[in-house]
């Protein structure tokens, strides 16, 4: 594996406009703005993976789309392997990074067969000659584990397993070199969950993928990855090594989360430590931390300065954006919320 940064995210920042309506009316002028991504930064090593977890709303789908060319961010750039993507991307850029989206359904066309779908990436992108479009269509099927007569049905006669393996089928048809699932498993039965999971890890290994995974479940991004990013209000607030982050998590937010993962070893419900309050507006976002309207650490000092995402001591990679995710405040500093038992 190498030891340089396949893909980096520099800054990279997200923010939406909101227009006003009056009825059936729309204003012109803008009158709301939502930051869904401030001052992102991390990088990706080459065949490693990365996992990016948090709440609904915290901007990890942007991410996702912004770093595959979706969406084109408002600030900080996209970097593939020093070269910093500009403006529109060519063929070739959009090639090298692929996306598997949460609903299999929805990212199919209907009235197409697989077959039809396949074969159409494979010729627009010019994968393959001309007179191997079909038959690497069913190479593609069989990659992911379907038969090759599954080219021949439309994908509302599939179940949504075999769905979303037809999604990651296409998202290799142009044989990216990073691969991001966005919520691969989310929409699938508890049962077929694993073995999408399985395939991925597979297709990785087989193929020297470097991988980012977004989930919910905290237990599948501890399987599939070997790094996790925790994102809260468009922000990493924390990233590590896998076992790290679980065993020795440093942001207060990252505690709440670990703990309120169900757990067979958690003698009841008592045990599991909640997040006080409730996430802010991202249309009004507090100033200074944006954590510290439900944090229990919380002083003055992070109500009016934001902390910057810093390495700990030591030799360590874990970064925590925390102004006491080393150092705890002073045992006698008066918390700015009510919430603190609930981190204890």
């Amino acid at each position: 594996m190498s030891t340089g940064p396949i893909l980096e995210a520099r800054g990279l920042a997200k923010t939406f406009t909101s227009r006003r309506s009056m009825g059936d009316v729309i204003l012109r002028r803008p009158t709301e703005e939502l930051q869904a991504l401030e001052d992102v930064s991390f990088q990706v090593v080459r065949g490693e993976s990365l996992g990016i977890v948090g709440e609904s709303g915290c901007g990890k789908s942007t991410l996702a789309r912004c770093l595959v060319g979706l969406y084109p961010p408002t600030s900080g750039q996209t970097v593939y392997e020093g070269v910093e993507f500009e403006g529109k991307r060519s063929f070739s850029d959009r090639k090298k990074i692929q996306i598997v989206f949460q609903d299999p359904y929805s990212s199919l066309n209907a009235r197409m067969t697989i077959g039809q779908a396949l074969r159409e990436v494979l010729r627009v992108h010019k994968v393959v000659a001309s007179d191997r479009v079909a038959a690497r269509a069913v190479e593609l099927l069989a990659l992911v584990g379907l038969d090759a007569d599954i080219a021949n049905v439309y994908p509302r006669q599939l179940s949504g397993g075999q769905r979303q393996r037809v999604n990651i089928a296409r998202a290799l048809a142009v044989e990216p070199e990073v691969l991001i699932a966005d919520e691969p498993v989310s929409a699938l039965d508890v049962s077929i969950q694993a073995t999408v999971l399985n395939l991925l890890a597979s297709l990785r290994e087989r193929l020297g993928l470097t991988l980012i995974l977004i989930a919910h479940d905290l237990s599948v991004v501890r399987y599939l990855c070997d790094r996790v990013a925790v994102m809260y209000m468009g922000r990493i607030v924390e990233i590590a090594a896998t076992e790290e982050l679980f065993e020795d998590p440093r942001h207060p937010y990252t505690r709440a989360l670990l703990a309120a993962a169900p757990s067979l070893a958690r003698k009841s419900r008592d045990d599991a430590r909640s997040i006080g309050g409730d996430p802010p507006s991202p249309f009004d976002l507090p100033e200074g931390c944006p954590f510290h309207p439900r944090c229990p650490l919380a002083t003055d000092h992070c109500a009016t300065v934001p902390p910057p995402l810093e390495l700990g001591p030591g030799e360590s990679a874990h970064q925590a954006a925390c102004h006491y995710a080393w150092a705890p405040p002073a045992p006698n500093h008066i918390p700015l919320t009510r919430g603190e038992e609930n981190l204890r």
